[in-house]
């Protein structure tokens, strides 16, 4: 981890209790396999036998995951998940961006090839776009996941969100 990212895991305390609910519903729906394996983390992490939190009401089981999901133990877990729920129900914002920067995707802004580092005024423009047309903590959370992609590391999009203010989430910000 360099200076400038922030791990996925840290988005999870910031985010409201009802954006994590919708984003671990997403999982529970479109990811049963990826929902399983969270609920077996989460079981071994608070010591609770996985019935009992399949008999929880979800919002109840959806606020101790995202507590576990906090931790830095749980990065791994954390980013996919988010990238899961940015693919599923973000896929308009990600095509945007990657359209804007040239790469290469599929209809959900899925890129097999991570290309070079755009230059940087490409970068800022493509930057500016993003939160002009998008709720600003999606687009946090987005480039914010993009830069933590195994591979990626751009250090102009790195200096941009340890630098501009609107990357900064705020705990509990709305999506506005």
């Amino acid at each position: 981890m360099d200076h400038y990212s922030m791990p996925t895991y840290l988005i999870w305390d910031s985010i409201s209790d009802d954006l994590s609910h919708q984003i671990l519903l997403c999982a529970h729906q479109s990811d049963k396999k990826l929902y399983r394996l969270l609920l077996d983390m989460v079981s071994k992490g608070m010591g609770i036998r996985i019935n009992k939190l399949l008999e929880m009401p979800k919002t109840q089981r959806h606020l101790l995951c995202k507590r576990v999901l906090s931790h830095p133990r749980s990065e791994t877990m954390s980013f996919y998940l988010l990238s899961h729920w940015l693919i599923e129900t973000q896929s308009p914002m990600l095509c945007r961006w990657l359209d804007l920067l040239g790469i290469v995707h599929d209809e959900k802004g899925v890129v097999e090839e991570i290309p070079d580092e755009p230059p940087n005024e490409i970068l800022q423009q493509a930057v500016d776009i993003l939160f002009e047309e998008f709720p600003h903590l999606y687009v946090s959370i987005y480039l914010q996941g993009f830069y933590e992609m195994e591979g990626m590391r751009w250090k102009s999009l790195g200096s941009l969100i340890s630098s501009d203010s609107r990357f900064k989430i705020e705990k509990y910000q709305s999506v506005a």
